[in-house]
């Protein structure tokens, strides 16, 4: 019998043993047992219920060894990157369900040493343990992590350290950081330098008046450049801070006051000494007055060194200044009107030394019609030339603008030889001035003014709009259209429009029309066709034809004859007296616009009808008035748009004037017998009118008494 039981404090069952006999001569056995805890086990062999020698036996049961595989690790400090040399970092080890062993920390510096960088460990209890190092080098750094001797999961780890962070040697830069003559709703930005500063995190905050935190806008420009855009829209003063790895840069916390928003502006500013310059050379740029009252101007310099303000009187509303910078780096230029920042100012330009000692501005010459100051028009390329042989080795730059402050285009060519073919074509009559500079100085002579005149360019006139239009014109349609001439230059313009034979009689007749001149150096002109049929439109511009006239159009009929109604008096076929003043109705509506006409004859020759007159009711009706002077029937035609209405012509008999002296009464004796019918002849020959009679009785009473009236014609 084998009986085996650990020797610990707790109480726990024997470990099961297997005993297996060998089946051998010496009738041995083999026995398997697998302690279940640490400490002290007891062995009891018994044979035959009796201890063998040396039963029970005593055996110590220690610790089962670690398992490194199961370990791992994880932290900043082991971290691809992110790290960097002279900080502090670190990681934690896990061990748990990994057995019993010890943590070692190795880590090898760029430069293969492993007892450089030295890692303190420490226990936080949990199976779980703290690794911190500081390293001293940038570069790729390894890190053997072990456990119980065995390398842990994902051991060695590649850590790549970057360069110590010194906040010192950031710089920021822009129009954004400046102190004041910012305005709210400008865009304000600024850029920070990082390169050559080590490795860090880097931060902008903006806080506005209010102490609330502004947007801003980033975007890394690439080599350790970051670019940044805030748009202020209170005034008051905005605090940025700027860090590097959780430092303050130089400079940071900056203070930057954002003035009211920009009113109508006085006076512009412009030229290369706006943008850029060289040490020791002036950097020159303009100021134009914008309309009248400029009030005073001011300028200020801002930068590494003080420099020398000057400023040249042009007597036409501009002056030139110019500026002496004596060392490189940014400059703050600030161009005051009234003691206040004009537009766009402070404008930021970057000083930089010369490139090359082979350098002379001031050999740099400028000459061609270009540059005259006369004698040049709006819409006819010029040019000049640029003659830099004696200049030595730099760049050339055009800056051009009209009197509006609008940028001129000139095309600038190399010639090859040390000379530059510079063109432009000016667009408005307008002043211009043209600023060449030499590797960012000016040159002789420069800035140049010229002043432009209008020209003729009838080439450049355009018509439009629909009463130009090929289709889509109705007769008796008011209609218009457009003559541009923003771009023509000087001259008069000269409208005139025809309407073919047929369309207002036998002949090519002219149209009235209204034209009005607009605000914008265009004109409107409106016209009614007075029906359909062909028209042609003449423009003329400084009394030539332009390209796109003559103008031909086609104008649609807009009536419809079928639907004019026409009645009244003047057309009853019982008929009308001679020289007694009638009239009719004629009602167009839903019949369209066209022009109403009726034409009148007789029996003889001569006038058949006299004081015709058709007025418009301006309610789609006409009256149509006329006294007949012929009798006899009378024929009246009504057409409208030359189209006959219906029912047209009209045959309209015209009776006799009326004469009651001619008309006798027969049967009216002196007494009237009652209840006796009583008949009472009228003779009416020779009496004119329409031949109709009328007869009314009325008793004593004063009521109406019943009488008939019978035709004798229709008796016999």
């Amino acid at each position: 019998m084998l009986i085996i039981s650990g020797c610990v404090c707790l109480s726990l069952p024997p470990c099961q043993a297997k005993v297996t006999a060998n089946n051998d001569k010496n009738r041995t056995y083999s026995v398997f047992y697998i302690p279940k805890v640490t400490g002290m086990h007891k062995v009891t062999v018994l044979f035959a219920g009796l201890h063998i020698n040396k039963s029970p036996y005593e055996v110590d049961v220690g610790m089962a060894q670690g398992d490194s595989t199961k370990a791992t690790a994880q932290g900043p400090g082991l971290e691809p990157s992110g790290n960097i040399a002279n900080k502090t970092t670190y990681f934690d080890v896990y061990t748990a369900g990994a057995g019993v062993g010890e943590v070692e920390v190795v880590i090898m510096d760029p430069a293969g040493k492993k007892d450089v960088v030295v890692c303190q460990i420490e226990d936080k209890g949990n199976s779980s343990y703290r690794c911190t190092y500081k390293p001293t080098l940038e570069g790729s750094h390894t890190i053997y992590v072990t456990f119980a001797g065995g390398q842990i999961s994902k051991s060695p780890f590649t850590v790549n350290i970057g360069e110590a962070c010194n906040p010192s040697l950031v710089r920021a830069k822009g129009r954004g950081l400046q102190p004041k003559g910012l305005r709210v709703k400008e865009t304000a930005d600024f850029r920070v330098f990082t390169k050559g500063a080590g490795t860090g995190e880097l931060k902008v905050t903006i806080k506005g008046p209010k102490g609330l935190e502004e947007p801003c806008k980033r975007k890394d420009l690439g080599d350790g450049v970051f670019g940044f855009e805030y748009y202020p829209t209170t005034p008051g003063t905005y605090s940025i801070t700027i860090t590097w790895g959780g430092q303050h840069i130089p400079r940071s916390p900056l203070e930057v006051k954002i003035g009211l928003e920009a009113g109508p502006q006085k006076v512009r500013a412009w030229g290369p000494g706006l943008e850029s310059g060289i040490v020791g050379k002036s950097a020159d740029f303009v100021v134009e007055a914008v309309g009248e009252n400029v009030g005073t101007l001011g300028f200020s310099v801002e930068g590494p060194s003080q420099a020398k303000i000057e400023c040249d009187d042009k007597g036409d509303g501009s002056c030139d200044v110019r500026y002496w910078p004596m060392e490189a780096g940014e400059y703050a230029v600030h161009v005051l009107c009234n003691n206040e920042d004009i537009q766009h100012s402070p404008f930021m330009a970057e000083i930089t030394a010369a490139l090359n000692k082979d350098y002379y501005p001031d050999k740099v010459k400028a000459h061609g019609p270009g540059l005259q100051s006369s004698g040049l028009a709006v819409g006819k390329p010029t040019e000049f030339t640029v003659d830099a042989k004696l200049g030595g080795n730099a760049a050339l730059k055009i800056l051009a603008q009209d009197g509006e402050g609008t940028p001129v285009d000139v095309q600038v060519k190399d010639n090859g030889n040390g000379t530059y073919a510079c063109s432009y074509t000016p667009k408005k009559p307008l002043k211009h001035t043209v600023m060449a500079s030499w590797g960012g100085v000016n040159i002789p002579n420069s800035p140049f003014r010229m002043t432009i005149g209008a020209g003729c360019h009838p080439n450049k006139v355009k018509v439009s709009g629909p009463g130009v239009a090929k289709t889509g014109l109705k007769a008796f349609e008011p209609t218009s259209f457009t003559v541009d001439c923003a771009e023509a230059g000087q001259g008069d313009i000269s409208i005139g429009i025809k309407c073919s034979p047929g369309v207002v009689g036998p002949a090519e007749a002219d149209i009235d029309f209204d034209i009005i001149r607009n605000d914008n150096d265009t004109f409107t002109v409106k016209y009614t066709p007075p029906g359909a049929g062909s028209y042609t439109i003449m423009v003329l511009f400084a009394d030539q034809t332009i390209p796109m006239t003559p103008i031909r159009i086609k104008v649609d009929p807009s009536h419809d004859a079928s639907k004019v109604k026409a009645e009244g008096p003047g057309l009853n076929r019982s008929g009308v007296e001679l020289t007694k003043p009638t009239h009719f109705t004629v009602n167009t509506k839903a019949a369209g616009k066209a022009k109403l006409d009726a034409v009148f004859s007789g029996p003889a020759k001569g006038e058949a009808v006299k004081d015709v007159e058709i007025i418009n009711n301006h309610d789609n009706t006409h009256t149509v008035k006329y006294t007949p002077v012929q009798q006899g029937p009378l024929g009246v035609a009504v057409t409208y748009g030359g189209d006959s209405i219906p029912k047209s012509p009209f045959s309209i008999p015209v009776a006799p004037s009326l004469d009651l002296s001619k008309i006798q009464v027969d049967g009216l004796g002196d007494k009237i017998t009652v209840g006796k019918d009583q008949e009472v002849t009228v003779k009416s020959k020779g009496a004119g009118g329409q031949g109709k009679v009328g007869a009314k009785v009325t008793g004593p009473s004063g009521k109406p008494v019943t009488c008939k009236v019978l035709s004798l014609i229709d008796l016999i």
